[in-house]
């Protein structure tokens, strides 16, 4: 049987922007570390390959939910109803 896996986006417009923003910080910083320098590229390339990696797998475990059927994802929207007209 197939699992039904829902990301769940919650960031808003700003978090985004700061995010993206810290994302390109740290590919300028790294840019500027590894000028006229072969071993620094390969060192800060390897460093934000590893930086974006971890960061992309941490925001998927966070916003994933995965169900086994519709079942359940029917009573997961719900509840999610449910805390919204609170």
């Amino acid at each position: 049987m197939s699992k039904i896996c829902v990301l769940k986006v919650k960031e808003t417009v700003i978090q985004s922007w700061a995010k993206d923003l810290f994302t390109l910080a740290v590919t300028a910083f790294m840019v500027y570390l590894s000028k006229d320098s072969t071993w620094w590229t390969f060192v800060t390339g390897t460093m934000f390959i590893g930086f974006l990696s971890i960061k992309v797998f941490a925001l998927l475990k966070e916003s994933e939910n995965k169900f086994d059927n519709t079942d359940d994802v029917r009573a997961w929207l719900d509840r999610i109803d449910a805390e919204a007209d609170q």
